[in-house]
């Protein structure tokens, strides 16, 4: 056992793990700065969607929704603190673009990173139990360089995990030329000059991933695109939905009945799945200049079809699909799967809770039974606050949510943000 208890475990040093931990060290309050806590990643440093970054992938929120501005504006790890400490605000500002890069933000959330002394790289949790007295979590941790093994207690526990690529719905062979999109940079560069590329999925990453292909003639000789959807969706970016991005929205949905909830994640799907318009005229754009100017690779649309299976033959792959009006098989050298991710809570199988939780308004773990330990799930809980949850903008008010709803001896006085919808 490691040392003293300490006050609370984050797991997982993403977005949300780093929100938790600028909340409690970006103020100088002593009781803040008091609090003992650990945040463990098996990562051997800090990344965030560095094998799918391009570069002309941009954030779809403001810079204004950071780790803490949504709570703090004054708060020492705000976006704004990170372009002023590197020197660059002014020229920010002057780009009258309130969007950054994507690349971008992942420098700022890595500067945030390097701000607190309390991350532990390399540190996988391996196991995730309650003692006896049900008074603190028992954290099982594995070295990934040594495999060395090592517990500590923690008073409070959470769950910031990260998402793992969903492709289960797919048949497709373990080999370099199928890959998912988080692995595409990784993978690239093995794709041989004049090939053809297929792309699955109906998302931004997608749309991404194709835009980069169509600009690449050296390497691309033909884009196919499969989308199970009748045409390629218009993500849904009006000013009433970025109400469902914000923590008092959701807050607003968990009031509401199971039924209810149900019945707005499957009718609000365009909220969080589709392309932005920006993308889809940039996409246009460049199919025009490859067309009529460039001579660039071409596209060839599977719309309305869903990929059944991928099989290898040789160098070559072949993708079976089933369309509205027969089934379809297409030859091509490569496979780049876009079909997002999801979130598997995995280590909520190890404290005995079984089936779909159900989180609480403080996003704890309603386990039935009266623990002084409490265990608290941030990331993509979509059943409970909606679609907007795990997005960036909720975080900080979700991270607020848990700290207050423990016995720190602090509270952060986050001033109530009024929606102008009455949800």
């Amino acid at each position: 056992m490691n040392g003293e208890p300490i006050d609370l475990a984050i797991i997982g040093a993403g977005p949300a793990g780093l929100s938790l931990g600028a909340l409690l060290r970006g103020k100088p309050d002593q009781k803040r700065l008091g609090a003992r806590f650990q945040i463990f990643d098996r990562k051997q440093s800090f990344s965030w969607h560095a094998d799918q970054d391009f570069a002309h992938s941009k954030m779809l929120s403001s810079v204004l929704r950071d780790l803490v501005t949504p709570v703090e504006p004054t708060n020492e790890f705000s976006f704004l603190q990170f372009l002023h400490q590197n020197g660059r605000l002014a020229a920010f500002m002057n780009r009258g673009v309130m969007l950054p890069s994507r690349s971008e933000f992942a420098e700022y959330l890595s500067w945030c990173a390097g701000q607190l002394k309390e991350v532990s790289w390399s540190s996988e949790v391996s196991s995730l139990s309650i003692t006896s007295d049900g008074n603190f979590w028992r954290i099982g941790i594995k070295d990934c360089l040594t495999e060395e093994t090592s517990s500590t207690l923690a008073r409070h526990a959470v769950l910031c995990t990260g998402w793992t690529p969903n492709t289960s719905d797919i048949e497709y062979p373990d080999c370099q030329q199928v890959f998912h999109s988080s692995k595409f940079w990784t993978r690239y560069s093995g794709i041989p000059q004049g090939s053809r590329v297929a792309v699955i999925g109906a998302g931004q990453t997608a749309a991404e991933i194709i835009l980069h292909l169509l600009g690449d003639k050296r390497r691309i000789a033909e884009v196919l695109w499969f989308d199970s959807n009748p045409s390629p969706r218009l993500l849904n970016l009006n000013h009433f939905v970025k109400e469902y991005f914000t923590h008092e929205y959701g807050q607003t949905f968990w009031g509401r009945s199971s039924e209810a909830r149900a019945k707005v994640l499957a009718k609000d799907r365009s909220v969080s799945h589709g392309i932005s318009g920006a993308m889809f005229a940039a996409i246009y754009e460049r199919l025009y200049r490859n067309t009529y100017h460039d001579g660039g690779p071409r596209l060839r649309t599977r719309f309305l079809t869903q990929v059944t299976r991928i099989a290898q033959e040789n160098n070559a792959l072949t993708i079976a699909s089933q369309s509205s009006d027969a089934n379809k098989c297409d030859i091509v050298d490569a496979v780049v799967i876009a079909t997002g991710f999801r979130n598997e809570h995995t280590l909520l199988d190890q404290v005995a809770i079984s089936g779909r939780h159900r989180l609480n308004f403080d996003c704890s773990v309603s386990t039935g039974k009266d623990h002084k330990a409490k265990l608290f799930v941030l990331n993509a809980n979509f059943d409970e606050f909606g679609l907007g949850d795990g997005a960036l903008s909720t975080i900080p008010g979700r991270a607020a949510a848990v700290l207050n709803a423990m016995d720190l001896g602090f509270r952060i006085e986050a001033t109530p943000q009024e929606l102008l919808v009455d949800w």
